[in-house]
């Protein structure tokens, strides 16, 4: 592959990754503090609550960027309809 192709998939990556980040401390997940304060009152079994969902909002998110790249993905519209069909993508959508 050409340096400069790579140097663009690299650009294109940290943006992605840039705005996901951004979307995700923009919802409120700055500190993590609400975060913390509600999975450590459960002790032990919280942190390894917290690690379960730290992985699977991981996945998701993989999995949501991976659909994005498919063919036919011209809007976040498209995508909740393919993967709640029309009735629940468009409530999602709300």
């Amino acid at each position: 592959m050409p340096q400069a192709s790579q140097s663009r998939r690299k650009v294109g990556s940290v943006s992605i990754a840039m705005t996901v980040i951004g979307t995700i401390v923009g919802a409120g997940f700055a500190t993590g503090q609400e975060i913390a304060q509600f999975f450590v009152r459960y002790g032990r079994l919280g942190l390894l609550g917290m690690a379960i969902t730290t992985i699977l909002f991981c996945v998701v998110i993989i999995m949501f960027l991976t659909a994005a790249r498919q063919p036919g993905s011209g809007s976040y519209a498209d995508l909740l309809k393919r993967w709640g069909g029309v009735g629940l993508g468009g409530m999602v959508d709300l």
